[in-house]
């Protein structure tokens, strides 16, 4: 079965902005080998990352996410078993909306930090399917 994992992170000072271009080229090399897709927003050094794959893999993947000394404060808010993909196409597809564009996304018109719009995930998954449609919709915008 398929899961899908959606969680949050800070980037910490060894996460320069170059170094994030070079963590995505060997992150969609390793996800495709895995059979993970997924995406990562990144807005004002705070990621959302969704992944999707075998549960375990996907698991595995997040372990090490949260050793990896670049990322801090690494948060799971949003776990679940799915039927299908919705990045399939994608071994790890990258948006840098703004957090008001973010906050458009799921509909909390005048928040402004990517804080408060996490928090607002977390409480209210149900937000998360309309998150992730306008994510694609800004991929394919691309």
């Amino acid at each position: 079965m398929l899961y899908r994992l959606v969680y949050s992170s800070a980037a910490t000072p060894e996460l320069a902005e170059g170094e994030l271009e070079k963590l995505l080229a060997r992150a969609r090399v390793r996800n495709e080998a895995r059979g993970i897709t997924g995406v990562l927003v990144s807005v004002d050094d705070l990621f959302l990352q969704i992944l999707e794959g075998e549960k375990q893999v996907v698991l595995g993947l997040v372990e090490r996410i949260e050793r990896d000394p670049r990322h801090c404060r690494l948060k799971v808010f949003h776990e679940e078993e799915i039927a299908e993909r919705a990045f399939s196409s994608w071994s790890m597809a990258l948006v840098k909306p703004s957090a008001e564009q973010m906050s458009a996304w799921v509909k909390l018109e005048g928040t402004t930090t990517i804080g408060d719009i996490l928090s607002s995930l977390e409480t209210k998954p149900d937000r998360l399917p309309e998150l992730i449609v306008n994510i694609l919709n800004a991929i394919a915008d691309h």
